[in-house]
Formats: structure tokens, C-alpha cells, sequence
């Protein structure tokens, strides 16, 4: 439902987050600013999920229940058919090696929950969904 001055971007996003809390603030700004936006709390619902429509970004979590954030990347980009979807990883694990592996498995941005401030966040899904999705 559209309020007056919500705006539809005509961009689709797969929020994958197990934290409730976190899904449904990520999403609420999402929306806010014209994303539609579907949300799910695990890997094995994000992979059931692209089942029914494609997004034009995910935004993952790594942490997650029954498929870890790093195994669904890595389906996900051996798909032919998903390969394309920009990915970005949005974790509290923010070591070095688990960064790198995120980057090198073919997401395109890896942002810390813990350094992370909303106007960043919507700046970096802004720009991504720019970068990868010409004539959307």
C-alpha cells in the first residue's frame, strides 16, 4: 500500500536477515524510500523465494539458519539464471578473511552492521542498484 509521498523506485530487493528486530527496521527503510522489498529470515527462504521472482539486489546476512550467507552466495552465483544478481553482504562478522571471502565469492559491497549508519546504507543500495542494473 502507497501513502502519499512514498515513491516506487521499480527496484526488487531480497532482504535475507534472521534478527526480526533488524529485518523489519532494514525493511521499513527500505520501503520508505520505494524499494519493494521482500524479507526472509534464512538462506533455504531466500533460495525458495528467488523461486518466485528475481531481485535486482539482496542484501544478506552471513549468520543465518539452516544455509549459511556464505554457502547461498555460492549457489547462487554457480545458478546460470542468478548469476547476475548483485549481492550485498550487510554482517556483523567483520574479520578480514570473512570480507574477503564475501568479495572474492562475488558479492559486490561488505558492510559491518556494527560501522554501519542508516544514510550509508541506503547511499550504498542506491548506488549498486545504479551500478548493476542498467534501465531498470
Amino acid at each position: 500500500m502507497e501513502g502519499p509521498g512514498l515513491r516506487k523506485t521499480g527496484y526488487r530487493i531480497l532482504l535475507v536477515e534472521d534478527e526480526d528486530f533488524l529485518r523489519r527496521i532494514f525493511k521499513l527503510r527500505l520501503t520508505a524510500e520505494g524499494y519493494d522489498v521482500t524479507d526472509v529470515d534464512s538462506g533455504e527462504a531466500a533460495w525458495e523465494a528467488l523461486k518466485e521472482s528475481v531481485p535486482h539486489l539482496i542484501i544478506l546476512d552471513l549468520y543465518l539458519p539452516q544455509m549459511s550467507g556464505f554457502e547461498f552466495l555460492e549457489r547462487l552465483k554457480a545458478n546460470l539464471e542468478l548469476s547476475h544478481v548483485a549481492v550485498l553482504i550487510l554482517s556483523g562478522l567483520g574479520q578480514d578473511a570473512d570480507i574477503r571471502k564475501g568479495l572474492e565469492l562475488g558479492a559486490k559491497e561488505y558492510v559491518i552492521k556494527t560501522k554501519l549508519k542508516p544514510s550509508e546504507f541506503l547511499e550504498k543500495v542506491s548506488k549498486l542498484l545504479r551500478e548493476t542494473t542498467p534501465g531498470a
